[in-house]
This record gives C-alpha cells, structure tokens and sequence, in this order.
C-alpha cells in the first residue's frame, strides 16, 4: 500500500528522493504533474498579495484624505448679481 500524503504535503513519499541533502527532489514524472498545481497557487497567491497591497493603499488614501485642505480659496459671491436663466 502506498501512502498519499507524507511529509511533503500530499506528495506520495515514494516519489521524492532526498539525496543525503535533506532537501527532496521530486522524480520527472511526478514534476510534470505537480508543476501546474503549483504554477495555479503561486498565481493565486501573486494575486490576492496584489489585492492586499491596494487594499492597504486604499485604506492609507481614505484615512489621510481628511487632513487634506483645498490650497485655493473659495471666491466670494456673495457680492455678485443674481442671474437668471
């Protein structure tokens, strides 16, 4: 029987070889099968760190647009006449 998920989140640990290294080398097969599995969550990821990013910008914007004050003086019209259309 062959184990699904093993060390390595859910690779089967009979296609990974460490190689005295530590680290795991996945076997090509198995790459090719992963690769757009995690080509698709490092796009996701790329993705929702770019809505987190603009949200935070977003939050910054509103919260500082308060202390923002208009450099040109609103004119007086009071003294001009009334007109009518």
């Amino acid at each position: 029987m062959v184990k699904t998920k093993g060390p390595n989140n859910g690779c089967p640990t009979n296609c990974t070889r460490s190689g005295g290294s530590g680290v795991a080398t996945l076997d090509t097969a198995t790459r090719t099968i992963v690769a757009p599995f995690v080509e698709k969550a490092a796009l996701t990821l790329s993705i929702n760190e770019a809505w987190l990013v603009i949200a935070i910008f977003t939050a910054v914007v509103l919260a500082l647009l308060p202390l923002v004050r208009s450099r040109h003086a609103q004119p007086d019209r009071s003294s001009e006449p009334f007109m009518s259309v």
